[in-house]
């Protein structure tokens, strides 16, 4: 500071609590150097010898040509819903800490995502403010600068709006074969009305009360969101239909439910093989009807699969199969053909999987038609002995009108002629078709003998000569 007093030789001195003395010089000039590290008002007092005194007031400011800058954060989370901000204060500073009043602070951030109310700001008592705001989630950094060269940055995390939160159930369409094996992946999002995941928090996957037993989900139906807003989570089951799985934010009412379609596993198929009749007639026209049940290893019905239903190949001729013997399965998994045919046995019928060719068998049985039969008589000789010892053996052999030979038909023996001996009248065929009797007599001359059918009156009729017993022979004079 100069003083400039009217007389020489006099004394100055400065406050607080130092003295510095100076002469006037020939110009009646005393002068000394005033200096401070600090910003604030002094007050010299400048004293004469005569006493006379005068008081100054000199002002220190900071030196902004050293400003620093620092940068601080009112928070260190924000909600991304363009309402909820971050005030973000600028501290200036001299090389002495002193804080400067109009500096020139400029504020940037690394994200046109983001918003700051204000971009250049003069310092007030060594502070600048901007609050930064974002409809977007995400980390964003805001850089505070200063003329000097001087700049400072924070950090602002902006996270998604819980309160607006929306969720997403993404999972597997169309038909899922149920295999109990091979998981199926569930995809639920959780984003605010901005479109920001939401992370670290617990969704719930469920399936209906009424089927959870048949139902497992990975994690105990639970998972968390990642950075992406997504939870997943693995479903497996063996019921085959139509479920709505449902996500769920916990402890909360947002949620998604999307219904997932479950089918029975074809791959892995069984037939059961059933008929509808112990006993068929070979006539040709009574049938019976075969039922191939297809279901998988769950006990679902499974629809839609080709079922081939054979005869063995020596007797495939004789058997006509509806359809040719191929039918598809329905809704209830059961496939169905008529079988008939004219070649009485017991014959393996097969029913075998088109797409993985298991099979399952049924003996059926035919039995020949007693209503068509016919009876063939023959005779073990034509010549007998009339001595009511001497016999012939008398074979009926039925057959119906496909050659099938008729089992336990009555066949009834008899002869008009008296004096024969039939045993027995009346004989029932066997597995062959054959039944049997004796003839004897005491006859002489052409006898008839008759097999005849109960059933439907079908006869046959065979000749048998008695002659006289030599043996017994006497000369009459």
């Amino acid at each position: 500071m100069i003083w400039q007093p009217e007389f020489t030789d006099k004394i100055l001195s400065r406050k607080p609590g130092a003295v510095h003395t100076a002469k006037t010089d020939v110009n009646g000039l005393a002068t000394f150097d005033l200096k401070s590290s600090k910003q604030e008002d002094n007050t010299v007092e400048v004293t004469l010898e005569n006493g006379v005194k005068q008081t100054l007031i000199v002002s220190f400011v900071g030196d902004s040509s050293t400003a620093q800058v620092d940068l601080q954060k009112s928070k260190n989370e924000v909600v991304a819903d363009g309402n909820d901000s971050a005030t973000m204060t600028a501290t200036v500073r001299d090389a002495k800490g002193n804080l400067l009043n109009d500096v020139m602070v400029t504020f940037n951030v690394n994200s046109a995502e983001a918003k700051l109310s204000q971009t250049e700001v003069n310092s007030h008592d060594g502070i600048a403010t901007a609050t930064l705001t974002s409809l977007k989630n995400g980390d964003y950094r805001v850089t505070a600068s200063v003329s000097s060269g001087s700049q400072a940055n924070q950090q602002v995390n902006f996270i998604g709006d819980q309160s607006t939160a929306a969720l997403t159930l993404s999972v597997p369409s169309g038909d899922i074969t149920v295999t109990n094996t091979a998981p199926q992946h569930m995809t639920a999002t959780l984003q605010d009305k901005n479109g920001n995941p939401l992370k670290d928090k617990e969704i719930t996957f469920s399936v209906p009360n009424d089927v959870a037993s048949k139902f497992s989900i990975s994690n105990g139906g639970k998972g968390m969101t990642d950075s992406n807003g997504v939870a997943i989570a693995s479903l497996t089951g063996t019921l085959a239909g139509t479920h709505m799985i449902m996500a769920r934010l916990a402890n909360s009412n947002v949620s998604d439910a999307q219904p997932m379609t479950f089918v029975a596993d074809k791959d892995r198929a069984v037939v059961v093989l059933q008929t509808s009749k112990a006993e068929i007639i070979g006539n040709g026209v009574d049938e019976t009807t075969l039922t191939a049940t297809v279901k998988d290893p769950s006990n679902h019905p499974v629809a839609g699969i080709t079922v081939n239903f054979t005869m063995p190949q020596d007797v495939a001729a004789n058997f006509t199969l509806e359809n040719n013997g191929i039918a598809i399965t329905q809704a209830n998994g059961e496939a169905h053909v008529t079988l008939k045919g004219k070649k009485a046995g017991t014959h393996t019928v097969t029913a075998t999987l088109g797409n993985n060719n298991t099979s399952d068998s049924q003996p059926v049985t035919f039995v020949a038609d007693k209503t068509s039969a016919q009876v063939v008589l023959q005779m073990s000789k034509d010549e007998i002995t009339g001595n009511g010892v001497d016999n012939a053996t008398l074979t009926a052999t039925v057959k119906d009108q496909f050659d099938n030979e008729v089992n336990n038909l009555p066949v009834t023996f008899s002869s008009a002629s008296s004096g024969l001996t039939l045993t027995p009248g009346v004989s029932n065929t066997n597995e062959s078709g054959i039944a049997q009797a004796t003839l004897a007599g005491v006859a002489f001359g052409e006898k008839t003998v008759t097999a005849s059918l109960a059933n439907n009156g079908a006869s046959d009729n065979k000749t048998v000569h008695f002659i006289g017993d030599t043996a017994a022979a006497k000369i009459i004079e």
